[in-house]
This record gives structure tokens, C-alpha cells and sequence, in this order.
């Protein structure tokens, strides 16, 4: 043997060396493809590697021709070393499969998992996961040509996954467009408008609230780009998890709401009119005075004043909250401030009126109290 080929020797030894001891790490920690390992038997395989790196390592302790020409191997030790050689293989194999489609099988796993295993989808992805470990499972390590076929089998599969997501996304996320949509909405007058009529006490206000819980559970993704959901499902942007929902899309919800809440506001004003149109509201009205203008205004136009401001609903709470109406005759206030029929100081006219005053507002607020001239036989 040439001494020069003594180190060539060694070098490759070690380099075999190497990738046993790596491999033995593999298998030691397991390869994990969704949820499964795919080097089975663990325990075996490291047992048949055992005799090749014993050998690799007698090799690489010889440095010298006469230290390798007393290297004593039998037939049944190359033979071991060869099944170990071919573990070795196997175990490399199955690792650089499984490199190669991690990627992809963790995006399909993440998949499955938002959009449910009731998905068509899913479902086929359930089966590809099978066929994937099944090439794990043979003697042989898996081939090259499977491996290639099902990542071309397998993206097609992401692919389809993302157009899908990207579908849900537009059905449930507004764009651009159908946020200014939605703002419109929330600014316009018909809102703002229902907002504060949501005060009138004979008012329900359930669907309003609920409309306004609509509205606001629709998000919006205004930076969204579709080439992301290639990577994840979930979009980056708004985190939105596709499902396989069907329904009105978000752009169409907001119309309908929109739509919903100016038919709200009419059916509003139906309910104000019908109710101030009861006999017993007109004297209510009249009580107001002055400022029963607008409500006036309103009865005869049936149109709502837009906007609707504070003081219109709080002079139709007063209507409907029923003014505390007390008659006072002449004959009262005259007694009142004169109770002797003699001269009075301006001090004894004002406490005496003061105290007038004091007692018809008792149990009333003064909101709601209105004072109205009666004849002797009324009071």
C-alpha cells in the first residue's frame, strides 16, 4: 500500500464518520412531517450503524501502511458494515425528503387547521399527508422522482388553498373602497341622526344597537396583498383565519346595513308621528309653547328635522314624559301676595310669592312643571 494513501484513507473515513454520527443525532431526535416521524424504528437503525462506524473509526486510528495492513476485518464484520452503510443512506435520504417538503406541509398543516377538516380541501390534504408518509415506510429510502412528484402534487395543493383564503378574505374584509364605504355610513347624517333619536324614551332601540354591533364587527384590510397568503392562510395584515363561510360579502353587508338603518329612521319617524298624533299629546304640545315650533314643523311635514339636534329630542322627552300641569286662578295669587288685604312691602310680596312658587313645585321637576292660568271654577 502507498503511503500516500494513507491519509486519502483517513479523510474519507472521517468524512463517513461524520455523517454517521449526524445521522445518529437524527435519529436520536426524531424528524417530525405533521405530526408524524418519519423514520421509523429508531432503535434498530442506530444498532445496524453501529458495526460501520466501528469500522470507520478502527480506519481512521491507522496512520500509518503498517498500522493499516494489520487491520484485521472478517466477511461477517464487511457485512454488517454494509448494512450500516446502507442505514446511513436511508437515514440521509429520509432527512433531505423531509427538508424538502417541511416547508410546504407545515403551510398545508396551518391550513387544515383554519379551515377545518370539513373542507374539501382538507380533506384532500388529509390524504396527500398519507401518500407523503407512506414513502417513509419502505426498506428502500424514499426516491428522488416521489419525492419531487409529491412537492409538485403539494403545491398545487398550497395554491388552491390560497386562492381560496384569498376569496374569504375579500368576502369578509373591506378594501379601500368598501372601508370609505363604511365611513360614510358612520358619518353620514342618517346615522348620526338615529344616534341621537336612540334618546327618545318611547323608542326601541334594540335594532339600532344591533346594526351598530354589525357594523362595527366588519374589519378592514387596506394594505392586503394576496401573494402573502402563499406563506400563511392568515392574512399578515389584519390576521383574518379564512373559513369556508358562505354568505353576503363585507362590501355587501355594509350596503345592507346603510340601507337597513335609512329604512329605520323613516320607520322612526312613523312611530314619533303616530304617538304625538294621540289626543292626549296635543295638550302635551301646546304646553311647550314657543319652542313646540319644530315639532309643529314636523306633524305637518312629517319629514324629521336633519339634522336632528339635542334640543328637538329633548322637547319630544318632554311630550312623552308628560309635563305635572298646575292650574293657578287669580283669585290664588291674589290671596297669596295679599293674604290681610293690606299694604305689603316689596320684601313681603316676594317671600310670599317665593313661597307660592316653592309649593307648586313640590314632587316635580321644574322640567317638567308647567303652570297655566285657571278660571275660579277650575282651580
Amino acid at each position: 500500500m502507498d503511503e500516500k494513501a494513507i491519509p486519502q484513507i483517513i479523510e474519507a473515513a472521517q468524512k463517513l464518520l461524520t455523517r454517521v454520527v449526524e445521522a445518529e443525532g437524527k435519529l436520536q431526535e426524531g424528524v417530525d412531517l405533521w405530526g408524524a416521524q418519519v423514520i421509523e424504528q429508531t432503535t434498530e437503525r442506530a444498532a445496524q450503524m453501529k458495526p460501520f462506524r466501528k469500522l470507520l473509526e478502527e480506519v481512521k486510528a491507522r496512520n500509518s501502511v503498517g498500522k493499516m495492513a494489520r487491520l484485521a476485518v472478517s466477511q461477517q464484520d464487511l457485512e454488517s458494515a454494509e448494512k450500516g452503510l446502507h442505514q446511513l443512506e436511508w437515514v440521509e435520504a429520509a432527512v433531505s425528503a423531509s427538508a424538502r417538503l417541511a416547508e410546504m406541509i407545515g403551510y398545508l398543516r396551518e391550513a387544515v387547521e383554519v379551515f377545518g377538516d370539513d373542507h374539501s380541501l382538507s380533506q384532500e390534504a388529509v390524504i396527500y399527508r398519507n401518500d407523503v408518509l407512506t414513502m417513509f415506510r419502505g426498506e428502500s429510502p424514499p426516491e428522488a422522482a416521489n419525492v419531487a412528484s409529491n412537492r409538485t402534487r403539494g403545491e398545487d395543493l398550497r395554491k388552491r388553498f390560497a386562492e381560496e383564503a384569498v376569496r374569504a378574505h375579500a368576502r369578509n374584509r373591506l378594501d379601500g373602497e368598501g372601508d370609505a364605504r363604511k365611513r360614510a355610513v358612520l358619518e353620514g347624517v342618517t346615522y348620526r341622526d338615529l344616534g341621537k333619536l336612540a334618546s327618545v324614551s318611547i323608542l326601541p332601540v334594540g335594532r339600532f344597537g344591533s346594526l351598530q354591533t354589525e357594523l362595527a364587527s366588519i374589519q378592514s384590510c387596506l394594505s392586503f396583498d394576496e401573494g402573502t397568503l402563499l406563506k400563511s392562510v392568515v392574512c399578515p395584515e389584519c390576521k383574518y383565519r379564512p373559513s369556508s363561510a358562505a354568505g353576503a360579502t363585507a362590501r355587501a353587508s355594509v350596503d345592507a346595513i346603510g340601507d337597513e338603518l335609512e329604512a329605520l329612521r323613516k320607520e322612526w319617524a312613523g312611530a314619533i308621528i303616530d304617538s304625538l298624533k294621540e289626543p292626549e299629546m296635543k295638550e302635551q304640545i301646546d304646553l311647550l309653547g314657543d319652542r313646540a315650533v319644530s315639532i309643529q314643523t314636523f306633524l305637518e311635514e312629517r319629514i324629521l328635522p336633519s339634522p336632528v339636534d339635542d334640543d328637538f329630542v329633548k322637547l319630544l322627552n318632554q311630550v312623552f314624559g308628560r309635563f305635572e300641569v298646575r292650574r293657578v286662578s287669580q283669585k290664588e295669587i291674589w290671596e297669596t301676595l295679599f293674604p290681610e288685604q293690606t299694604a305689603s312691602t316689596v320684601g313681603d310680596l316676594e317671600g310670599r310669592f317665593d313661597g307660592f312658587l316653592t309649593d307648586l313645585k313640590k314632587g316635580v321637576s321644574e322640567e317638567k312643571l308647567r303652570i297655566l292660568p285657571a278660571e275660579e271654577e277650575e282651580a
